[in-house]
């Protein structure tokens, strides 16, 4: 009953070990011995009284108890085989379950009672060794702070993305005057764009109609046909009225070839209608009254004049009412207004009419069919020769590139032509009937009225430029802009040349080569001491740029093939391409953001046509892709951080450029520690055809490599202290992928100065520090005792064991290892007394007790039987 009592008085007690109670029988009284069997009787047993139970042994039940979540970091339990080990201050060992622990004001770590926690401490390191001679576990001063230390290795692992692609620029697009015999379907008009004409298309030459004018081209202002021939007369109709009153009806035809004759012969059917009968026709003051005639708009006019006397004699004063003119219905509309009353000083105007003649856009040879600028220029002067001006010219001048419109006076008779200049032509107009668009813009000159005129023939109205798309063998004193003008390469009265020079940013920075580097074959231009090269080499707030003579040493202007050649070679490896493409200079970047094209200036000396085309061009992509940018903190000496960008830059497919550099106004400055010529800043890695890396390499401003294999790099400081010095800069786990470019691993070795803040325990029993620097320290670990047998163990109180003769000698070591359990830190183990059992425990003791009394009192009862049977 004690032993069961102590159980549970101590079921509440942590790391406590229930102990359990084992009897034995006494010796027993013999009253025979056992006989064995004989020939003719068989064998007996012993027969023993038994003399009462006897106290066997006192054990502890070492089973694991329950685990009890405290949070509290130096609170333990041991989870398996093993115990905590504790110092007195004799020196003395004591062992325990119980892990109730806490760190004293000395940073010692003690139970409850104040006994030394045993363990290992680490070594400068922060190493743990199996050998190592366990002592009592002390955080002290020295581990309350972490003094800094700066880098010196640096780790970068990650992958680089092989996708991407680079800049594209187009410059704007040059054109050069188109010759005679080539294809309209090929050619550019006045605003660049192409001449929009489509095979089978219709091309109308317009003008208002004067006398000369065919019937059969006489159109409407609806560009309705008035279907007038020559076998075709025109019919009016209408009444004369006398001033009497007397009406008379009145019919008659005009017809003829032009439009002049159908005017002059209405003129005279009119006058007849009035003339007067009495009075011969030289006299008669009516006789030319009625005046017919065509104004500039292309209007047939009728005017009547105010009647008269002549020698006395009244005129008829006879009015004319003209009520009808037969035909369709576009001249019935075009005639209108000609319909109504005449008399003195009335006038009347029809609507415009129009000339028109149609062409036709075509490949094939046919009437009225052009294919070229030479034949369309001839079909125009045929069309004006037939029906405005017999002595018009359209001719194509191969050196303008423009169609010339010459009107020439007529000095031969009829003496009208002389006098009258009628050949004068108004409205002239050229239109195609899909959309005017840059044809209409460029064939027509640059006024509709073309008066004839004996002036030079070369400095006729003109058109604007007809211009096509250049190629490489184009020279450069032929180019044009898309307003049709030249862009002044080439002086075309000197033949002297001038200088395209060229200034281009890749990421930002200069192409800047050395004057060794300079890709003409020629010498610099100058005159007067150098006037030439000092202008190209001083321009402000710009450096030594490139440039490029447009003529040769013969004086014989180069091509736009020499200009791309030239444009490539000083862009050299910078870029990927320069091309011709549909007349324009195209310039394709390498591949990556860090090689975009930013900027690319091109221009040239006294030619402001060529650079007013130059100085705008288009992106027609940008660079994508081929960058990764990261930026690292590295510690100086004193602990003081310090930023490091690194920038990874595709420069092809299989190389990548690194770049290294400080934050702007940090003072600072990185640099590899490469020598001189090597450029410092940066160095360059070569990839396998797998993504691993093959070799790294500095590069000098001329080329030049020398392969290093690990770079390293120096971050010069600007607040006093040490320089930062990276020995040991590994890039070797970094890869060449499809995925996205990544840095998944940055590592360096240096700190500033720590303050520990927090003490956290793992599963070995180990104690580390958490300090504000981001860093963690071992600080110590505690070591588990084992023993050959526990129950050898004697207790002292307190839960805590010693050792005994029978118990054997403690093993000390590391939790987990030899068989030793784990250690759990912010638990407590439990007491592993098992109530239920110990009530049982007590119900059998007592059951057992009052069995043995009840024995005591029948023996006791018998006895005094047989007392009794005595008496």
């Amino acid at each position: 009953m004690d032993v069961v009592g102590d159980n549970l008085s101590n079921v509440n007690t942590t790391g406590y070990k229930a102990d359990r109670i084992v009897f034995q029988d006494l010796f027993n009284q013999t009253l025979s011995g056992a006989m064995p069997p004989t020939g003719d009787k068989g064998g007996t047993n012993p027969k023993q009284i038994g003399m009462g139970a006897d106290l066997g042994a006192i054990d502890s039940v070492f089973t694991q108890g329950a685990l009890q979540d405290t949070g509290v970091v130096t609170d333990m339990a041991v989870q398996g085989n093993g115990f905590f080990a504790l110092q007195d201050q004799n020196g003395e060992l004591s062992y325990t379950r119980a892990g109730n622990f806490y760190f004293d004001r000395d940073g010692n770590l003690v139970n409850s009672d104040g006994l030394y926690v045993m363990g290992y401490m680490p070594d400068e390191n922060g190493e743990f060794y199996p050998d190592m001679t366990i002592e009592p576990i002390q955080i002290g001063e020295e581990y309350m702070t972490i003094p800094a230390s700066a880098t010196t290795e640096v780790n970068i692992s990650g992958n680089l993305d092989t996708n991407a692609a680079g800049s594209e620029i187009e410059f704007n697009h040059f054109l050069t005057s188109a010759s005679e015999d080539e294809s309209v379907f090929n050619l550019h008009g006045a605003n660049g764009e192409d001449l929009g004409l489509r095979e089978g298309e219709e091309v109308v030459v317009k003008a208002n109609a004067n006398e000369n004018t065919r019937l059969e081209n006489l159109y409407s202002v609806n560009n309705e046909n008035l279907s007038l021939t020559a076998e075709n007369p025109i019919s009016f109709s209408g009444r004369v009225i006398t001033d009497s009153g007397n009406v008379s009806e009145f019919s008659f035809e005009v017809q003829g070839t032009t439009l002049g004759d159908i005017v002059n012969e209405l003129e005279d059917q009119l006058n007849d209608l009035i003339d007067s009968p009495y009075i011969p026709g030289g006299l008669d003051p009516n006789g030319n009254n009625f005046d017919v005639s065509i104004n500039e708009e292309g209007q047939i006019v009728i005017e009547r004049g105010n009647d008269g006397l002549v020698a006395g004699v009244p005129s008829t004063n006879r009015t004319v009412e003209i009520d009808n003119v037969a035909g369709n219905s576009a001249l019935q509309s075009t005639f209108s207004n000609l319909l109504g009353s005449y008399r003195e000083g009335t006038t009347r105007a029809s609507d415009t009419i129009k000339f028109e003649k149609v062409l036709y856009a075509s490949s094939e040879p046919g009437i009225d069919q052009f294919d070229d600028l030479e034949t369309l220029s001839y079909l125009i002067q045929n069309a004006v020769q037939d029906n405005l001006s017999e002595d018009f010219e359209a001719y194509y001048d191969e050196s303008t590139g423009q169609i010339k419109y010459y009107n020439p006076e007529n000095n031969k008779p009829p003496l009208s032509d002389v006098t009258l200049n009628t050949d004068d032509i108004y409205g002239f107009e050229i239109t195609k009937t899909l959309g005017g668009g840059s044809f209409n813009a460029t064939v027509n000159p640059e006024s509709q009225d073309i008066l004839a005129d004996d002036g030079n023939r070369d400095d006729a109205m003109a058109s604007l430029v007809f211009s096509s798309e250049i190629t490489e063998n184009t020279t450069l004193d032929k180019l044009l802009n898309a307003e049709g003008e030249n862009l002044e390469l080439v002086n075309p009265e000197t033949g002297e040349g001038t200088v395209i020079y060229f200034d281009a940013k890749i990421n930002g920075e200069s192409i800047n080569p050395e004057a060794s580097n300079l890709f003409d074959t020629v010498n610099a231009p100058s005159d007067e001491g150098g006037l030439v090269e000092n202008i190209i080499n001083n321009l402000p707030g710009i450096p030594p740029i490139s440039w490029f003579q447009t003529v040769d040493e013969n004086g014989d202007p180069k091509t736009v093939g020499d200009l791309v050649n030239a444009i490539n070679n000083y862009l050299g490896d910078n870029v990927a391409d320069v091309t011709l493409e549909d007349g324009a200079i195209v310039v394709e970047g390498n591949p990556g953001e860090a090689n975009e094209i930013t900027s690319f200036d091109i221009g040239a000396l006294n030619a402001p046509k060529f650079n007013n085309l130059m100085n705008q061009y288009e992106y027609l992509q940008h660079a994508d892709g081929g960058l990764l940018t990261t930026s690292q903190t590295l510690y100086d000496s004193r602990g003081d951080e310090h930023t490091v960008n690194y920038t990874f830059e595709m420069v092809d497919e299989n190389t990548w450029r690194l770049r290294l550099s400080t934050p702007e106004g940090s003072g600072d400055q990185a640099v590899f520690n490469a020598q001189a010529p090597y450029v410092n800043d940066e160095f360059y890695i070569d990839f396998n055809p797998d993504g691993s890396i093959s070799r790294t390499y500095y590069v000098t401003p001329n080329g030049e490599q020398s392969v290093v294999g690990n770079p390293g790099f120096t971050l010069l400081t600007s607040n006093g202290t040490d320089n930062i010095t990276v020995s040991d800069f590994n890039i070797n786990d970094i890869v060449l992928t499809s995925k996205n470019s990544n840095i998944d691993r940055l590592e360096q070795n240096g700190y500033t100065t720590g303050s520990l803040q927090e003490i956290v325990a793992d599963d070995m029993g180990t104690l580390i520090g958490n300090y504000d620097n981001g860093l963690q320290r071992n600080l110590a670990r505690v070591t588990l005792a084992t023993f050959t047998n526990n129950n050898g163990l004697e207790s002292i109180g307190g839960t805590l064991f010693q050792q005994t003769a029978n118990s054997g000698v403690p093993s000390f070591g590391f939790s987990g290892e030899g068989g030793r359990g784990a250690v759990r830190s912010g638990y407590l183990e439990e007491s592993n007394v098992d109530m239920a059992k110990e009530f049982v425990n007590m119900i059998i003791a007592q059951r057992g007790f009052q069995a043995n009394s009840r024995a005591i009192t029948t023996a006791d009862e018998m006895i005094q039987e047989v007392l009794g049977l005595k008496r």
